[in-house]
């Protein structure tokens, strides 16, 4: 946890809840496992950090407090777009979950119901909850984001699934089962394999004409002028060429600023 904190900032919204009741439930004391573990841990893993940020960076820096720094309190990532507070609940959420957003209300239905019977799915469900009100203050927001309480999401759903399965009719069973494994297979088809799919095409053509050109000695030069970050990248095209797209670098210092991409189009 300690590391993933540091790596991604924002997972520390998501565990700082699941932390508090394990800090609680712990047959240690609070003193014990603030002092003892969450602080030792935390000052040891972010020193090894920040050295070896630092160190590669050329001077002393702690990413974390960069990253809050020109996401909140700078709010860069309204350069990107925002939304309004509800646009997590009213399309982020239901996109990310797909079919599987009503068993997830069914067991956030049954989990409010039976609230003292399952202690592991209370906590998760309140570590959900924070995670997208959390996220919902902030104005720049991606369906992304919500991924690191997609596995908690699926544990609630399974886990509910689980227990109204015991009950019920084994052909009812099978017919729930194929609607939710047909409904995340054919989208997950349509969008793996069909879904704007020019863009991962190109870059097997443009790798072909890099190794060709390369091969013979010629300099290969791409420019991408589509949106910045349209395509992969090096990750398709392994050889040593030249390659740039139209810059959309935030702003930092001038309030006249406009990127590259916008200047072009």
């Amino acid at each position: 946890v300690g590391v993933l904190a540091y790596i991604l900032p924002t997972s520390i919204v998501t565990w700082l809840p699941i932390c508090v009741y394990h800090i609680t439930k712990s047959r240690y004391s609070v003193w014990e496992l603030l002092v003892k573990r969450y602080t030792l841990i935390g000052l040891t893993i972010g020193s090894l950090m920040v050295a070896l940020d630092s160190y590669f960076h050329g001077s002393f820096i702690v990413t974390p407090y960069e990253f809050f720094k020109v996401n909140v309190l700078d709010g860069v990532g309204s350069f990107y777009g925002s939304h309004p507070f509800y646009w997590y609940f009213s399309s982020g959420f239901p996109a990310i979950l797909g079919i599987s957003i009503v068993p997830f209300y069914l067991a956030v239905i049954n989990t409010m119901q039976n609230w003292n019977e399952s202690k592991e799915r209370q906590v998760i469900l309140i570590s959900i909850i924070f995670t997208v009100f959390a996220f919902s203050f902030l104005p720049h927001k991606e369906f992304r984001f919500l991924l690191q309480i997609l596995p908690m999401c699926l544990y609630i759903i399974s886990s509910y699934l689980s227990n109204w399965s015991r009950n019920k009719n084994e052909i009812l069973i099978w017919i729930v089962a194929l609607v939710i494994l047909v409904a995340n297979i054919v989208p997950a088809g349509y969008l793996g394999f069909v879904h704007q799919q020019g863009t991962i095409k190109v870059m097997g053509k443009i790798s072909e004409v890099a190794k060709n050109n390369t091969q013979e000695g010629r300099n290969v030069k791409i420019f991408f002028m589509m949106p910045c970050h349209s395509t992969p990248y090096y990750s398709h095209v392994h050889a040593n060429i030249t390659m740039r797209f139209l810059n959309c670098d935030p702003n930092f210092t001038d309030p006249k600023y406009v990127d590259e991409a916008d200047k072009f189009y």
